[in-house]
């Protein structure tokens, strides 16, 4: 083999790249993280009202804001009585839109609708009417899970650093349709951009894949011949930082024959070959968002990482709504329901929080194409770890005709002398229920709003 011939390999293994940080493969010696985060990008623009803010035909702008009427008995009640005379009752209720019955497998989606709103509405909050700050692609899907629209973390990022530093892969991304060019935005974590097939954790995996076991040595030991002359060159240099030798150091101390993608790879394998794995509701095939899923699933369990992001497009609705959104929205739920399912099934489910966010909203009425063009007003949902204290909420409410307001810092009721809510209260929100706000990282990325803290707590 020609010194050619072994460069090629080395690219095609990713070693003669720097897109990977330079780092162990041995399994983390501190243990499993104890906590866990996947972050959802719908990308395209959900509409909330066609999802849980339904408003029925009210007339709009020479439209209506929905296409179905409103079906008062589409939604769980997360109290056991509610008076009716409650200035609160609205926000005691999950509710859910109807579904066109004109729509292809329209009882299809009404079974994915109802399905996971009944199985999950004690682990959700909903914070609805949230203002977006933008109504562009590109900017809202940078901004939907870091607050701003330049150079700034996102809230999977700041997790894993704070959660999981010394994770091989503390934040895994699949990145999406209007992705970001950096999520990270400076912060010290190790991370990969995943394609659709993860083909890098599979080759990590199995690193001899498509190599014999002579190539295979080779890698390595290229791979350690690198690590060592880095190693030299810091310790020759005048300017070396010390710290950064002791990593080199640390790193090449660790190597051994334990690769932590190994056990990656054989959870893969496991439960794609498990017959009792079967948490369809009304397909019988894995789509995209579920694969991806699988992927952040089986990596959490064997401890590579704490943090990912997943992502589905096909919601920029400008023409026939109501023909895909739906049907869109029915297959994100499904998919959310999957996703918690192999969280279930590696047993890391009561340690997981699942963040759902997009990049806009969508106006409440109908264009001339019968689509609904961009808006500046979304939501978010949040489905909480098994057993959390958190959960069965509703922050937030809109107008008859989906309009913003200010609301009560503590209801989330309709208050004139509230918080107008905009995506940065959510992620602080966030960030102090998962244990970020308030560490030294968070500070020097500081959102510039203080949390919310009842956003995520039951109202009594």
């Amino acid at each position: 083999m020609n010194r050619r011939e072994f460069t090629k390999l080395l690219a095609f293994g990713g070693l003669a790249t720097t897109s990977l940080p330079l780092m162990s493969l041995k399994a983390n010696a501190a243990g499993a993280p104890s906590q866990f985060l996947v972050t959802v990008g719908l990308a395209g623009g959900w509409d909330m009202t066609s999802f849980t803010d339904p408003k029925g035909r009210v007339p709009n702008k020479g439209s209506v804001v929905n296409n179905v009427e409103l079906d008062p008995t589409l939604k769980v009640d997360l109290h056991q009585a509610i008076d009716q005379n409650d200035p609160l009752k609205d926000l005691k209720s999950i509710r859910w839109s109807a579904i066109p019955s004109r729509l292809n497998n329209s009882e299809n989606i009404e079974a994915q609708y109802r399905k996971f709103f009944e199985t999950y509405s004690n682990r959700i909050s909903l914070i609805q009417g949230v203002n977006t700050m933008t109504s562009s692609h590109v900017l809202g899907t940078i901004a939907t899970f870091s607050g701003f629209f330049g150079s700034h973390p996102a809230l999977g990022a700041l997790f894993g650093a704070v959660h999981g530093p010394d994770l091989p892969l503390s934040f895994l991304s699949f990145g999406g349709q209007y992705a970001a060019p950096d999520l990270t935005a400076g912060v010290p974590v190790n991370k990969a951009r995943l394609n659709s097939n993860a083909t890098l954790m599979n080759r990590l995996g199995n690193p001899n894949f498509h190599q014999n076991g002579e190539v295979y040595d080779l890698l390595k030991s290229a791979h350690k011949d690198r690590v060592s002359r880095l190693i030299e060159k810091e310790r020759n240099s005048e300017n070396g930082l010390e710290l950064r030798l002791a990593k080199f150091e640390k790193m090449l101390a660790q190597r051994s024959e334990e690769n932590i993608f190994g056990p990656y790879v054989e959870n893969l394998r496991q439960i794609n070959n498990d017959d009792t794995f079967n948490p369809f509701w009304t397909v019988n095939q894995r789509n995209g968002l579920m694969n991806q899923a699988l992927t952040i699933a089986a990596a959490f369990a064997t401890g590579v990482t704490c943090a990912g992001h997943i992502s589905s497009g096909g919601f920029d609705s400008h023409t026939r709504h109501d023909d895909y959104h739906y049907r869109n929205l029915g297959a994100v739920l499904e998919s959310l329901h999957f996703l918690v399912e192999a969280l279930d099934y590696f047993g890391v489910s009561d340690r997981t929080t699942i963040v759902v966010g997009s990049d806009v909203g969508r106006l409440p009425f109908y264009n001339n194409s019968g689509g609904k063009d961009h808006s500046g007003i979304g939501g978010y949902m949040v489905i909480h770890p098994r057993d959390s204290i958190y959960g069965g909420r509703v922050f937030g409410q809109t107008t008859e005709r989906f309009g913003g307001q200010h609301v009560n810092a503590i209801t989330g009721a309709p208050d004139p002398s509230g918080v107008r809510v905009n995506i940065r209260h959510v992620l602080a929100s966030l960030q102090q229920n998962l244990g970020i706000y308030g560490t030294s990282i968070a500070a020097e990325h500081d959102l510039g709003v203080n949390p919310i803290p009842q956003m995520f707590t039951p109202l009594s």
